[in-house]
């Protein structure tokens, strides 16, 4: 027990997180990852000097399991003298287009976040683990990503804690077992037609004959991509503030300012400004963003391509828009220009 406790505590001193007069609440599903932390949680609160509650979220898409899984984690909640609160997911979230993966995913976190204000907690404590870590590093691999998708989680970032993140699974069943904790098993985990289970249960197998410490290994890859990314996106975000103007409609940036920086950076401004626009990058792949930065190299004039969420992007000459929607529909009023000069259109100048 001690030694899974004493990597966490130096995983958290490593990483500067402090707890100490915190409120911490724990998303609990009732499988081991969860209930490893929940443990380990409740058994460093009086020694690191938080507070500890349990947030538990019924997704229903198991009719069975889910009542099942919600009555086991109130009685954990009472045999730990923890309060524990209990939120339903809509059942509209089925019915939306897109990744149900991810669907669920944001609305997962949008209810914690809302019962962290609820409740005044000041962190939301995740189990993922080392091998989630390398589970999604290989995952955005497969799919293309650049450094900015394959950078590590953080064990804290913002208001969400990970305390596990530098333990692996192994490590997380040694310690359920020795400790004779209880927990649920969830039976979509080995449902293969899911590209992360097929990832964790014959890839990463099939990875560490060639490599025994990949999960190690791996991890380290995406805390180094993880500092890189950082950095550039440190780098996009001053570059912003000082060369973009921000309209009504979203975004202008000057051309040839922005193609006299170096490639990766280009692509590092793009995305960061696509945040500002858009919210998130949700939906936006490295396609999106390199095709974009093409079209902004080469001499042909007014271009226009859509973007996820409803985002436009407009080339001209010397500069480029990225918009909510689409302005050649908002009506906007004629101009006369009757000489070479800047004039203002809306709140832009051209």
């Amino acid at each position: 027990m001690q030694q899974l406790l004493n990597k966490v505590k130096t995983a958290l001193e490593r990483e500067g997180v402090q707890l100490k007069a915190k409120r911490i609440l724990a998303a609990v599903s009732g499988g081991p990852d969860s209930m490893c932390m929940l443990y380990c949680l409740n058994l460093l609160k009086a020694e690191l000097g938080f507070d500890l509650l349990i947030a538990h979220i019924e997704h229903g898409m198991r009719p069975v399991e889910d009542p099942i899984e919600t009555r086991f984690l109130l009685e954990i909640a009472e045999k730990l003298s923890l309060r524990i609160i209990v939120d339903r997911l809509a059942k509209d979230l089925f019915s939306q287009k897109g990744s149900k993966e991810e669907i669920m995913r944001e609305a997962r976190y949008a209810s914690l976040k809302r019962i962290a204000k609820e409740t005044q907690s000041d962190m939301i404590a995740l189990g993922h683990q080392m091998d989630d870590q390398v589970e999604t590093f290989l995952m955005r691999l497969l799919r293309g990503s650049g450094a900015v998708g394959l950078a590590a989680m953080k064990i804290k970032t913002d208001t969400l804690l990970r305390p596990l993140l530098f333990v692996t699974r192994k490590d997380i069943l040694e310690f359920l077992k020795k400790n004779d904790i209880p927990f649920m098993l969830d039976k979509s985990n080995e449902d293969r037609s899911f590209l992360r289970n097929r990832i964790r249960l014959e890839l990463v197998p099939y990875l560490m004959a060639y490599q025994p410490k990949l999960l190690e290994r791996l991890s380290t890859t995406a805390e180094l991509l993880g500092m890189e990314s950082d950095y550039l996106r440190d780098v996009a975000d001053k570059w912003l503030d000082e060369n973009s103007d921000v309209t009504e409609f979203g975004l202008r940036i000057p051309v040839q300012e922005f193609l006299i920086q170096p490639r990766i950076v280009q692509f590092y401004i793009f995305r960061e400004a696509c945040i500002r626009v858009l919210g998130s990058t949700r939906g936006l792949l490295t396609r999106h963003v390199l095709d974009c930065i093409r079209l902004i190299s080469s001499q042909k004039g007014l271009k226009e391509i859509h973007l996820p969420r409803g985002g436009r992007f407009y080339k001209e000459v010397e500069w480029f828009c990225l918009c909510k929607r689409d302005i050649t529909s908002l009506g906007l009023a004629e101009i006369e220009i009757p000489a070479p000069g800047e004039y203002s259109l809306g709140s832009g100048k051209f």
